[in-house]
């Protein structure tokens, strides 16, 4: 029998309290170091949007304003030497002469801030997931030290190519409505626990096997995820503060319910083999 919403949250509570070592210093750090690069990230495409902006700048003044201040200059040079000789200037030494302009360096920062956003990306999404399985320890009553949480960086190709298939599959289903792509993010909802489980398994097993274990209960964990909306909110208003205490309680419920699909499929497979 599947376990009801509040026998999963008072599990999890459980699990929490009787942690050792506690997963509230883990939260901390992951906290903090999720907003420690994210505001990195954001730091660094500041100064290329403002760098940008000023080599830009810079170069439309270059382009405009120094040809006119060369001509001029020239001009009064050639003015003066055909006084002297009584003759008329040669305008083609008037002409001013073009550089290479400024803004050919735009395009390289604009390449090195993809760059390193993309690489903070990977970064913040590899301590997720770390997290994300942290936590599924917690749920089993495995003792799980700090550096557990960073267990994710151990198989990081196979991790970014789950997390790629995973956004284009439910991007190809959004792209139909927004309501596909909800249901296609809660088919695929399980994979990586099923990655941590089975790491041995390849990228679309691990979306199979997640989508075959969400049938028929895609429902339940979006109504579970909804009765968490109220403790977030609380913990938005305390400068997420409370999600010190909220995000183990949210997470530690979430991998009870992919323990309580697992057991119930391993339930389903004894019946089989006894049948």
């Amino acid at each position: 029998m599947f376990p009801s919403r509040k026998e999963m949250k008072l599990d999890a509570k459980l699990k929490i309290k009787s942690a050792s070592p506690s997963p509230y210093p883990a939260t901390i750090i992951y906290l903090l170091v999720s907003i420690a690069v994210a505001g990195f990230s954001s730091m660094v495409n500041f100064f290329v949007v403002l760098l940008t902006s000023v080599i830009s700048s810079l170069s439309m003044w270059a382009n405009t304003s120094a040809p006119v201040i060369k001509t001029s200059a020239m001009a009064v040079k050639a003015s003066a030497a055909t006084l002297s000789r009584g003759s008329m200037p040669d305008t083609g030494r008037l002409m001013p002469e073009f550089g290479r302009p400024a803004f050919a360096e735009v395009p390289n920062l604009i390449y090195y801030g993809v760059t390193i956003f993309v690489f903070i990306c990977v970064i913040v999404g590899l301590i997720r997931i770390g997290y994300v399985w942290y936590t599924l320890r917690i749920s089993r009553s495995i003792p799980s030290p700090v550096s557990k949480m960073f267990e994710a960086f151990n198989m990081p190709l196979k991790i970014i190519g789950l997390s790629i298939m995973i956004g284009i599959f439910t991007f190809l289903w959004t792209l139909l409505f927004i309501v596909p792509g909800i249901i296609a993010s809660y088919r695929y909802r399980q994979a990586y626990y099923i990655l941590y489980d089975h790491p041995d398994y390849g990228i679309m097993q691990c979306i199979r096997e997640s989508k075959a274990m969400m049938k028929g209960y895609k429902g339940k964990l979006f109504v579970l995820d909804l009765s968490f909306l109220g403790w977030c909110i609380l913990s938005a208003l305390t400068c997420w503060i409370l999600f010190i205490w909220t995000l183990p309680y949210i997470s530690v419920t979430s991998s009870n319910f992919y323990n309580a699909l697992l057991n119930l499929s391993s339930q389903d497979e004894g019946e089989q083999d006894s049948i």
